[in-house]
């Protein structure tokens, strides 16, 4: 299968062909006195299960919204043990969600991946192969 490298801040990600990218923003944010960088990115796959990729560094400085977790698992990601959540509830809206958050000390930063439409099976696989990538 081919595949798409996709580099988001700093984490690596391939995708399998056919994902298209439906949103990309890179901001610059500040709230009294923090600053931050916000990248994000939004793909949906060719049968419309959307994957969501969400860095912030140093650390988030907008809430995404209410969350409500049906189920956790460990899951391994860019050489990170993290959790797999299971939402039924997510950013304040009725949604079944499968994501992950991940925290980096160099660069300080906290990411967020989330799916929807897959199985956890399928959004593991997808997230298997995400790695670090140098900052330039």
């Amino acid at each position: 299968m081919t595949e798409s490298l996709w580099v988001v801040a700093f984490l690596s990600l391939s995708l399998p062909s056919g994902y298209e990218l439906t949103g990309s923003s890179t901001e610059k944010v500040t709230r009294d006195v923090f600053k931050a960088k916000s990248e994000f990115r939004s793909w949906r796959s060719p049968d419309g299960k959307m994957l969501v990729l969400s860095s912030w560094a140093p650390r988030p400085l907008r809430d995404g919204g209410p969350a409500v977790i049906v189920n956790s698992s460990p899951i391994e990601i860019a050489g990170q043990t993290a959790e797999l959540l299971e939402a039924s509830l997510f950013m304040g809206m009725k949604q079944d969600v499968l994501a992950t958050h991940l925290k980096f000390s160099n660069p300080e930063s906290t990411v967020l991946v989330y799916g929807k439409g897959y199985s956890k099976e399928e959004f593991k696989a997808l997230l298997r192969n995400a790695d670090i990538r140098p900052v330039p």
